[in-house]
């Protein structure tokens, strides 16, 4: 085992900062700092300041990188830990962070052959025991899910019981020190097991910041980890992509033998991107929203027109929107309000390019399209609306008004990483997490405790939360936090808040019922569904038309399983990721290299378990 840890002296290095915390995205292998061995084992040392929460890093070697970039998490060649929530509580003397895993190697990791979750999923081991380096006591780990061996029998380790793909996060744990307060600062070494596929049992490029489930009015569909899309509920207009015309109370396979890495799912028709960027629409083919250059109807995928490399999509009750590689947006199908984008106000039966804002051209991360309107997010975190205006869900500062037929800047200085158009509102994720939402307020529909004001520019969604992803139906919304729970808020009828309650509205977040922590969340029009970090799917809501794919057409006022699924889930990464460069685009992973690179270069063996040794420090600066 010893002589496998000197293979994997390559470090990625855990770093807690907190306050004004960064992102600089992914760095592969042969991207970062080069070389191997021990010229790249390292430790950073971090200063705590308990009182303020913050934690700051530094190194010896500035080609290591750390403070110099701001780096959350440290750079590392396989996986990068991020942590965030730093605080220490002298009275019950505990040190904890939040810290989330992401895998920076181009192949799906906690997977042995690329789609099956490994029960172990992925595992920190703690190397070494704590050190104390500054002041005196002994510094312990708090709350570890086990022992197990790394590097030596019985070693503590913190689990994550999930596959990611490339550029995947997963869900927050909670790491926890028992740490005296005559203690100023302490050093420890943490090592990742995980097992990675054979190469020849993967699929390529998966460079999405992919969007597994995805949920409208009366149907929803799902990407299992390979790649493969099921959909359930209503498909009168072949919507379902089984090349049938009927709806389905569970679970069926989309035709061909497509593989898919993202997928957006409209009122009568859906649409995916495959791993190599080809985007397929099937479904309702009125006003051009599939994109082929006809109206007609399909019940099995078809490609989208245009030749363009995709890497994000959605869809609506009556168009369909997308972002290329290249950031630069498209949509089709039905045009009136401008709700295209193009400046004409026709409808578009092929991919027709966004018109740049009137502050000039922007690369796009996403676009989401709703019934008369769509908005867009731009990598820089810039949110922009086009189309019609009724309720004030532009967020232009004012209720009505013309239509806007090319985008204009909502009304902020909020700069997001996440948004979606809903029917009469929207919402967004802040880049630390907070909520927003405008438009509409009836109901309670804009989360921010008020039952009635129509809100004509992004409002916080009150509570306190943490998002990494907040989606909207008609009259209510959900989020999922970082730490994979799901808050609704809004109208409760047909039990679509999955709280318990079928009546009344609530203003403010409330928790859904059950213990599932969820990897992914799609909201529908009055139903949402989420994929729990397992890989299980469960829905709640209104049950007609088979939308909660259980068999039933009951409503459901808590999260219900589907059956016939499994190995569904890793975590969502956010559209407008950071990169190396510090800029902020839709996708940033490494050029792809193969597991058999990796072994020529001596770090690994096809197929095996992945285990390196990572070099941590924190530091508890006046305690």
């Amino acid at each position: 085992m010893m002589e496998l840890r000197k293979l994997w002296m390559v470090p990625a290095t855990l770093v807690a900062l907190g306050g004004c915390a960064r992102d600089d995205g992914p760095l592969g292998p042969g991207t970062a700092r080069d070389g191997r061995g021990a010229e790249l084992q390292s430790t950073l040392s971090c200063q705590v300041s308990v009182r303020g929460g913050e934690i700051w890093c530094g190194t010896p070697n500035p080609e290591l990188g750390g403070a110099a970039g701001a780096v959350i998490g440290g750079q590392g060649v396989y996986v990068h830990l991020e942590s965030s929530d730093v605080s220490y509580d002298a009275g019950s003397e505990v040190f904890s962070a939040q810290v989330t895993v992401r895998n920076l190697i181009d192949q799906v990791i906690g997977s042995a052959d690329g789609q099956t979750i490994d029960p172990d999923g992925v595992r920190i081991f703690f190397v070494n025991e704590p050190v104390v380096t500054g002041g005196s006591g002994s510094v312990t780990v708090k709350n570890a899910d086990g022992t197990a061996e790394f590097t030596s029998a019985g070693q503590e380790y913190f689990q994550y019981p999930q596959a990611l793909a490339p550029g995947k996060r997963s869900v927050a744990r909670r790491w926890e020190w028992n740490v005296p307060n005559t203690v100023e600062s302490f050093t420890f070494l943490v090592g990742v097991s995980a097992k990675v596929a054979d190469e020849a049992s993967l699929n390529p490029g998966l460079r999405f910041d992919a969007q597994r489930i995805s949920a409208d009015s009366m149907h929803t569909c799902v990407l299992d980890l390979g790649g493969r899309a099921y959909c359930w509920g209503a498909g009168g207009s072949g919507q379902l992509g089984d090349g049938t015309s009927t709806s389905q109370a569970t679970p069926v396979a989309v035709a061909g033998d497509l593989r898919f890495a993202v997928i957006g799912v409209g009122h009568l028709h859906s649409c995916g991107i495959t791993v190599d960027g080809v985007g397929y629409c099937w479904g309702a083919g009125g006003n051009g929203r599939l994109g082929n250059d006809t109206t007609s109807s399909q019940s099995t995928p078809g490609e989208i027109l245009g030749g363009h490399t995709w890497i994000s999509i959605n869809a609506s009750s009556s168009n369909t929107c997308g972002v290329t590689s290249t950031g630069e947006g498209y949509c089709w199908g039905f045009g009136t309000t401008g709700r295209n984008g193009d400046g004409s106000g026709e409808h578009k039966y092929t991919p027709t390019r966004v018109a740049d804002p009137p502050n000039g051209p922007v690369t796009w991360a996403m676009i989401s399209p709703s019934h008369q309107h769509t908005c867009g997010l731009a990598t820089d975190g810039t949110a922009y609306c086009w189309g019609n205006n009724s309720y004030g869900r532009l967020g232009r500062g004012e209720v009505g008004g013309n239509n806007a037929f090319t985008p204009e800047p909502v009304a902020t200085t909020v700069k997001f990483k996440q948004l979606v158009a809903g029917e009469y509102h929207n919402c967004g994720v802040a880049l630390d997490g907070t909520g927003y939402c405008w438009g509409l307020g009836s109901l309670g529909r804009l989360g921010n405790g008020s039952n009635g004001d129509t809100i004509p520019y992004p409002v916080e969604v009150v509570g306190g939360l943490k998002f990494s992803k907040i989606g909207i139906g008609i009259s209510f919304g959900c989020g999922l936090t970082v730490d994979g729970d799901v808050y609704c808020w809004g109208n409760a009828s047909n039990g679509r808040l999955g709280n318990g309650s079928t009546t009344g509205s609530v203003s403010s977040p409330v928790k859904i019922l059950g213990d599932h922590k969820f990897a992914s969340l799609a909201v529908g029009l009055a139903h949402s569904c989420g994929v729990t970090i397992q890989g299980e799917v469960f829905c709640w809501g209104y049950g007609s038309n088979n939308r909660l794919g259980n068999g039933s057409t009951e409503d459901k006022s808590e999260p219900t399983y589907v059956p016939g699924l499994s190995n569904i889930a890793w975590h969502e990464s956010l559209p407008a990721m950071r990169c190396g460069d510090g800029s902020q685009r839709a996708s940033c992973f490494p050029a792809r290299q193969s597991l058999e690179s990796y072994a020529l270069a001596g770090l690994i063996a096809v197929p095996r378990r992945v285990e390196l040794p990572l070099s941590v420090s924190a530091s508890l600066a006046g305690a």
